[in-house]
Order: C-alpha cells, then structure tokens, then sequence
C-alpha cells in the first residue's frame, strides 16, 4: 500500500509546491502566508545541535516527537486517535526452535517458518486457525506477505515446488509490528486434516512513534490527503572537520518543517472538503517503519493522494 499510493520518499515536493501555488501559496490579501521566519524556527529548533541528530530511541528524538505534537496543537489540529503520538512497537524475534506434525507425519524443522510475537507458539486444527495453501505457479512473496500481515491466525501450506526459495520467508521477520496473529508457513504437499505446531523465539521489543495529526474534512471526512516527511535522523557519528553532529537540517527537518507550515496554513483557510492528515514519521533512516506503519492504518482506496516532503 505504501509503495502504491506514497512512494515519494527521498524525493522533493517543490514541483508539486509550484503547480498549486496560485490555490494556497497566498493569502486573500496577497501576503505570502510561508513567512520565512518561522520557517527558520521550525528548522532551527529541529536540527540544532541540542537535538544531537534525533536519532532513533534516544532522548532528543522525544523532545522532537513533542514539539511536532505542541506545534500541532497550536495549529488547531486535532489528534488523530486521541493522541498526537502514534505509538507502535517493532518485534525482532530471534529463532530458537520449531516442530509440525502433519497427519501423523513429522516435518522438518527447516520447513516451518512462523511469523509471530509470542515467545512459545503452539497451535494444532482446534485452535481456530485459517488454512490455506499457496499452490505451484503463484506469487510466492506476495501471497506470503498478505497473510503475514493479515488479521487471522493462518497456517498457511506452501507447495513443495517452492523448496528452494521457502526459507526466504524467513525475512517477513525483519518488519514486524506488535501483533496477536500469528502466520504459521509449512512446506508439504497438501492441506492437513490432523495438525500440530510449537515454534520458540526469543522476543525484543522496541517502542516507537510517529506524530500525526488531522483537519477533518467537511464534505468528503472518509476521504484523505496526506502531507508527510520523516523527523528522525542518523544521530551522532563520524567527525567531519570536528563535528560529530548529523544534524539533519534538509533530511528531514526541512520535510517536518513543510509539513507543520502546512498545517497551519491549511487550518488557516478551513475550507477543505476532504480530510487533511499530518504525518511526522520516525525510523525512516533505519528501515522506513514509521512510513510501514502508518500506511496500513488506512484504506488505500480512501487515499486520494500523498505528498511526502524531503531535500526540499
């Protein structure tokens, strides 16, 4: 969904900014309503070296987190699930063990793959589970990738034919958010009547959250239009010319920058029929999770457009 309908990202959003600027670019009066000054607010206070480059997990990234959210509020945007925080968690588990029986049958250990956040999975045909078979011929990655990020507990039977290719399911791992579904993949040669299950992780979690707020539309609330950019960056580093600071002013404080500008303006006129959402993501420099993660909170359907700001 995220790639389909957003994927803007590392790409600038002037020309964009250009071509509609004679609907919002000035004020009924013929004033600029993007005064430079606080433009250099914003970003100053987003990329300064107190902020020691907002990287992932650390204190400066939630001081910057609750001045997008105070900047919000001033604006007059509301929250959109009653906090301006979006709060998620990453779950990377690390495999310890794994174990099937089909009919009576034992399987492989390397032929079991179970996407789950539970330390100890055991499930079995009474536990309620869905059962489906990804057949010789489909799409592999992609029909593994729907029901791993689906909402029912599947055992989900992969044909044989694809015996050289099962294990890298294994990498749906890689992105996981806090679930509790669980998506069993077993490489055999037909759906099982009689099955059983056991697959041990170890489990870390890691909280995140990105930043969004909402101007509710007046005519068409169940349609969106999204203006995004990432306030995280890579934190502190390698020296260049004495300074260990990565300050992140164009990646992406000038994108959060466009977007709160934005906001205020859009808030200012009150005159949108669709719904505007405001999005700050984090974890876009260590693998785009934010962006994941807000993505599949929508129906991409009701997606009319993105804009997603950076380099600008």
């Amino acid at each position: 969904h995220f790639r389909k309908y957003t994927n803007y990202m590392k790409h600038s959003l002037l020309t964009g900014l250009l071509l509609a600027a004679g609907s919002f670019l000035w004020a009924q009066k013929g004033e600029s309503v993007f005064q430079v000054k606080e433009a250099e607010r914003i970003i100053h206070f987003l990329a300064s070296d107190e902020m020691r480059g907002r990287k992932v997990f650390s204190p400066e990234i939630d001081k910057a987190a609750d001045f997008i959210a105070a900047e919000y509020k001033a604006a007059g945007l509301q929250p959109m699930n009653n906090s301006y925080r979006q709060e998620f968690t990453i779950v990377r588990p690390k495999f310890i063990s794994a174990s099937a029986s089909f009919d009576g049958a034992a399987i492989e250990q390397k032929n079991i793959i179970a996407i789950t956040c539970s330390p100890q999975l055991k499930a079995d045909q009474g536990s309620g589970y869905d059962k489906v078979m990804i057949s010789a011929g489909a799409n592999l990655q992609a029909e593994a990738r729907k029901y791993a990020r689906g909402n029912k507990n599947t055992l989900v039977v992969v044909d044989k034919s694809f015996a050289s290719s099962f294990g890298n399911l294994a990498r749906l791992k890689s992105s996981m958010f806090k679930s509790n579904t669980n998506t069993v993949f077993v490489l055999a040669d037909a759906l099982p009547v009689q099955w059983s299950v056991e697959a041990v992780h170890e489990i870390n979690e890691q909280k995140m959250a990105n930043v969004v707020g909402i101007l509710p539309g007046k005519s068409k609330k169940d349609e969106y239009v999204i203006f995004s950019g990432h306030y995280d960056h890579i934190g502190v580093g390698r020296p260049v010319e004495g300074d260990s600071i990565y300050n992140g002013a164009n990646d992406d404080a000038a994108g959060t920058t466009g977007v709160i500008m934005l906001a205020q303006y859009f808030k200012q006129i009150n005159n949108n029929e669709r719904t505007i959402v405001f999005a700050a993501f984090t974890a876009e420099e260590s693998g785009g999770f934010g962006s994941q993660y807000f993505s599949r909170q929508f129906n991409p359907d009701k997606v009319m457009a993105m804009f997603n700001i950076e380099m600008i």
